[in-house]
């Protein structure tokens, strides 16, 4: 159907680790995102006062039409992001790749980077496989 290529429940896997990505940083990414009508999960804003942490977690990934990974230096050493990747992968839940480069780029240039988003992501992404 026409416009299903780009959903709009997107679970965002990343670090804080390296300390190269921020909550701030993740707090304007799910700002902007809201504002394209685009419905995110992040976990360090999203579930915060949740009792049930890891089992809401696991809700929102299974109900989730993409995965998006941010890339920073220590990513794929997180054993959090390790669980969601397998995870996501389980489930069939498509996983794109976005560097930490990108995310800043999209929250200083939000147009541009919508059009790249929409017309080079719509179509193609990246399946982890362990």
């Amino acid at each position: 159907m026409a416009g299903d290529y780009l959903r709009r429940r997107i679970f965002i896997s990343y670090t804080l680790r390296d300390n190269e990505l921020t909550i701030e940083i993740l707090s304007r990414l799910k700002g902007m995102l809201q504002l394209l009508g685009i419905e995110t999960f992040i976990d360090i804003i999203d579930n915060r006062t949740s009792k049930e942490h890891q089992k809401r977690l696991y809700k929102w990934l299974t109900d989730a039409d993409y995965l998006y990974l941010i890339e920073t230096t220590k990513t794929y050493y997180s054993p959090w992001v390790k669980k969601e990747l397998d995870f996501a992968n389980r489930l069939n839940i498509p996983i794109i790749k976005v560097s930490l480069h990108d995310i800043k780029y999209f929250l200083a240039h939000p147009i541009n980077m919508t059009v790249k988003v929409i017309f080079n992501n719509a179509y193609e992404y990246t399946t982890i496989i362990n």
